[in-house]
């Protein structure tokens, strides 16, 4: 079975139909004894709602059938190799009194490259959000491509960087002031 073309319907609700898929099957003839089967080459259309098969018909081969070769994922968002030493580095080279832009712009300038994907290209950087008060710093930067949290604090001059927990979409959690809340509040902060 080959498939030959794939489109995405426009699916009002659930059990619509999402997307059609043409496939091709071939079925080598054979011989035995007296009788003799052909060679049999059948198109199919298939219509998928997001739940199940929802209908098939048969459809026209096309005269020169070329396999479908869907095309690359979107980039996503990973964080780079080095990162949490990356943001020890830079928390700690920041100066005293700093804003939310410097520390932006220094994160920017100062994490490594979050590589390339799978398919050869480069992987987006992760987002990144930073609160400053006074001269304690929380920096986070969440990658959606895997969920991954990394988050980074200056506190009374005292740099910690430490993976968090990424919650489901829209619970928050990875948040620049989800860092700094949460090494404040530990007994040994300061």
């Amino acid at each position: 079975m080959t498939v030959l073309d794939a489109e995405q319907l426009d699916a009002q609700a659930p059990e619509d139909d999402l997307a059609r898929i043409r496939v091709l099957v071939y079925v080598a003839g054979a011989e035995s004894g007296f009788s003799q089967t052909p060679d049999v080459t059948r198109c199919y259309d298939m219509y998928f709602s997001v739940y199940e098969l929802t209908n098939y018909h048969e459809a026209d081969c096309p005269e020169s059938p070329v396999a479908y070769q869907p095309p690359p994922p979107d980039p996503v968002q990973a964080l780079p190799a080095g990162a949490d030493r990356a943001l020890a580095r830079i928390l700690r080279r920041l100066p005293a009194a700093v804003s939310s832009m410097d520390v932006l712009q220094a994160v920017d300038r100062g994490m490594p490259d979050p590589g390339d994907d799978a398919y050869g290209r480069a992987n987006l950087p992760p987002s990144v959000t930073v609160t400053v008060r006074g001269g304690d710093i929380g920096v986070a930067a969440f990658a959606a491509g895997d969920r991954s949290c990394l988050l980074g604090v200056r506190l009374s001059g005292r740099v910690h960087v430490f993976r968090g927990l990424a919650p489901p979409p829209g619970e928050g959690g990875c948040a620049a002031e989800d860092a700094l809340a949460a090494w404040a509040s530990q007994p040994s902060a300061g």
